[in-house]
């Protein structure tokens, strides 16, 4: 029975220094994979040096695990305000471009519309300047043909009177004919 009652007493210190240190680990083990980083890994008295090391270990990994995370945190909210400064400045250039691409388009339309009527012109230039010429001779031919009316009125005024044909009748042939 002595016997019994030692073996049951190092069953119970083993228990004791190995077994519940070691679920203690795992629950906290559990408990830090389904997110609950702020609960410390608990470091028993009772557990022998290598138990208290491996729980302290993990305990400095936990706490590891959480300043970098919170560094991500930090990471992640100053990335994220440097996304939302440079959409903010992309979209201003987007309106900055936007109204360019709008002044651009005005004074597109308006050398369109000065190159139409340079255009416009130089045809006008052109058509004039080949018409000129047959305009200055159609200028010069009313005193011409003014003197040439005068020229055959005083001709006809000279010339013997002829007789009135019939336009019903055939005309007559003369003997030469």
């Amino acid at each position: 029975m002595a016997a019994s009652l030692c073996l049951l007493s190092v069953l119970l210190a083993f228990i004791a220094a190995w077994v519940r240190p070691l679920q203690s680990l795992v629950r906290a083990t559990t408990a830090l994979i389904q997110g609950a980083w702020h609960r410390p890994v608990p470091i028993s008295s009772v557990a022998i040096a290598p138990v208290q090391n491996l729980q302290a270990a993990y305990e400095g990994l936990r706490r590891a695990l959480v300043d970098r995370l919170r560094s991500s945190t930090e990471l992640n909210l100053q990335l994220e305000s440097e996304v939302a400064r440079r959409t903010a400045e992309l979209a201003q250039r987007n309106v900055d471009l936007a109204a360019l691409l709008g002044r651009l388009e005005a004074t597109r339309s308006e050398l369109l519309r000065t190159e139409k009527l340079a255009t416009v012109g130089r045809v006008a230039a052109h058509v004039a300047g080949t018409i000129k010429p047959a305009v200055t001779q159609l200028a010069a031919l009313p005193p011409q043909i003014l003197r040439a009316f005068e020229d055959l009125e005083a001709h006809l005024a000279h010339a013997p009177a002829v007789p009135p044909t019939d336009p019903a009748q055939p005309p007559q042939r003369s003997a030469a004919q």
